[in-house]
């Protein structure tokens, strides 16, 4: 199943796609809110207890997944992210659940008969009047009024949160992530700070305060005033301020949130951090990921293809996306290609040598012959380096650093990239 995080970008995505549609065909979504009771069955507690009893995951996710049979008959056609993407006609995490389908009187028709024969067979029950529906932009007024009246959901311009985060499909703003700064100011408020140790008032800072915006982190560039905001709360925690007046700072801000290795408090650079987050999802991508999220994004910038290579980023593309593009050139500063059979890798504008290395970058005459040349060509038919294709041309210095390298070579499987200072060569966020 996908991740929490996986599930925050495709519907992100989603929303990103129906605010900029265009043309005669428009869609809907809808945020289902079911009422909850003691007496009524959740998803989570039919998925656990049809693990108990033994059936094979795949008959579990037909029996989770029961809307599919409407997407399989064609009466229920979801939304399509980018011309090559994927088709998606619902999102459904625990008992939070997105659905998308066209914007006509027969899809809605489909939805709603989903929905109940869902509630009838779980004992669930949705809520009209908290259920809301959002429509892309292309949807005239009549057919709104017209879908509103036959569902009986609310119709409205912001599904407002979804797994926790703000659900707008537009760049962040500081408005949509006020909430992170009023949960901090709650905890702090039900926190004695001066009973506590300066130790202790680290610890807090550093394991629950951080804590708070990390989550949104990891989907989306949180606005750099929320993020200061925030470090500003954990500075005056730290070091005891009050609303009636501010203590010494006896150690600057910058040496707090340096590394404990380092001298430091260990307190994590926010603004950093949010980087490494998304650099994540970057990583990700660069290892042709197979999570619906990977494929929404192929679908929509990259025609389905390894999209990292050369990514672009317009002006009306996605927040999450256009950072992605930005954070690729940390990624390949930090990051080198493994060489396996050395097709994928373009010899001279990818880094495979080392870490920011590429030949392209350096005051060499590639050869015209050699100039879309891949690191697989590099080879002769003894499979070792072709010395006598590279010498003359090459610098010195490179060719020492290939003699530690091993030829490109079938045998050694497909190449992959690697982060070279990550354990196990993998980027993670610690």
């Amino acid at each position: 199943g996908r991740s929490i995080h996986e599930n925050i970008v495709v519907a992100q995505e989603l929303l990103h796609s129906m605010n900029r549609m265009s043309g005669k065909t428009g869609y809907f979504a809808i945020k289902v809110d079911l009422a909850k009771a003691y007496d009524m069955l959740r998803w989570d507690f039919i998925h656990k207890t049809l693990q108990e009893v033994g059936l094979p995951p795949g008959m579990i996710e037909v029996i989770m997944h029961g809307v599919a049979t409407a997407v399989a008959d064609g009466k229920w056609l979801g939304i399509r992210a980018g011309r090559e993407g994927p088709t998606i006609s619902h999102l459904m995490f625990a008992d939070d659940l997105l659905l998308f389908g066209k914007a006509t009187t027969e899809h809605m028709k489909c939805v709603i008969k989903v929905l109940n024969d869902f509630c009838m067979l779980s004992g669930q029950q949705v809520s009209q009047e908290k259920t809301s529906i959002l429509f892309s932009k292309n949807v005239p007024q009549e057919v709104k009024t017209m879908l509103q009246h036959s569902s009986g959901f609310r119709v409205t311009s912001s599904l407002g949160e979804y797994l926790g985060v703000p659900l707008t499909g537009r760049a962040p703003k500081r408005v949509d992530y006020q909430y992170i700064i009023e949960q901090l100011q709650n905890k702090l408020t039900a926190w004695k700070a001066k009973n506590l140790s300066f130790a202790g008032r680290v610890t807090l800072a550093k394991s629950v305060m951080e804590a708070v915006p990390i989550y949104p982190m990891m989907t989306a560039s949180i606005p750099n005033s929320i993020l200061q905001e925030v470090q500003r709360l954990q500075r005056d925690f730290i070091w005891g301020d009050t609303i009636n007046g501010r203590k010494h700072h006896a150690v600057r801000w910058e040496l707090i949130s340096t590394p404990k290795d380092l001298g430091g408090l260990g307190l994590r650079r926010l603004d950093i951090m949010n980087k490494a987050c998304l650099m994540k999802l970057g990583w990700e991508l660069n290892q042709n990921g197979t999570g619906m999220w990977s494929a929404i994004l192929r679908g929509k910038y990259g025609r389905g293809s390894t999209i990292l290579v050369n990514a672009q980023a317009k002006n009306n593309d996605s927040s999450l996306w256009r950072m992605i593009v930005l954070l690729q050139q940390d990624i390949d500063r930090f990051s080198c290609w493994a060489i396996g059979d050395g097709i994928q890798v373009h010899a001279w504008e990818s880094c495979w040598i080392e870490p920011g290395l590429r030949i392209c970058d350096l005051n060499v005459n590639i050869p015209i012959t050699l100039m879309h040349a891949t690191v697989s060509t590099l080879s002769n038919d003894a499979g070792e380096w072709n010395w006598e294709l590279l010498t003359g041309w090459l610098p010195e210095n490179i060719m020492k650093k290939l003699y530690a390298i091993p030829p490109p070579c079938a045998e050694h499987g497909t190449d992959i990239k690697v982060w070279p200072a990550g354990k196990n060569d993998r980027f993670s966020v610690n």
